[in-house]
C-alpha cells in the first residue's frame, strides 16, 4: 500500500519478522491489478507472466532487519516457475537461507 509508513505506524524502519499470507493472483487476465505495482517502488521486481505474491516476498525482505525472519504461508510453484527468476534471484542474494516444508 501506498500509505505504509512502518516508522510512523509502528515506530520502527524495519521489523525482526515478517509474517504473511499473500494473496495468490496470476499476471494473465489481471494486468490492472499489476500496473501500478510494476509503475511503483517495487518495478525492479517486475518480470512477465508472475503471481502477485512474489511481491510481498519482495517487499518483507525490504522491510525485515538484518537477520530478520521472513515467513510466508505460500505455494510451491515459485521454486521452477520461469515468471519467478528475479524472485529466486532476490531470495538467494538477501537471505542467509531458506526452507520449504
Amino acid at each position: 500500500a501506498q500509505f505504509f509508513d512502518s516508522a510512523y505506524m509502528f515506530g520502527v524502519e524495519f521489523f525482526d519478522i515478517v509474517i504473511g499470507n499473500p494473496p495468490y493472483i496470476g499476471e494473465k487476465g489481471n494486468k490492472d491489478i499489476f500496473m501500478p505495482i510494476k509503475n511503483g517502488g517495487l518495478k525492479y521486481f517486475y518480470q512477465g507472466k508472475m503471481d502477485i505474491f512474489y511481491f510481498f516476498f519482495h517487499l518483507g525482505l525490504n522491510l525485515l532487519s538484518n537477520n530478520g525472519i521472513l515467513s510466508f504461508i505460500t505455494t510451491n510453484y515459485y521454486p521452477t516457475a520461469n515468471g519467478a527468476i528475479k524472485l529466486r534471484r532476490d531470495l538467494k542474494d538477501r537471505s542467509h537461507k531458506f526452507w520449504f516444508a
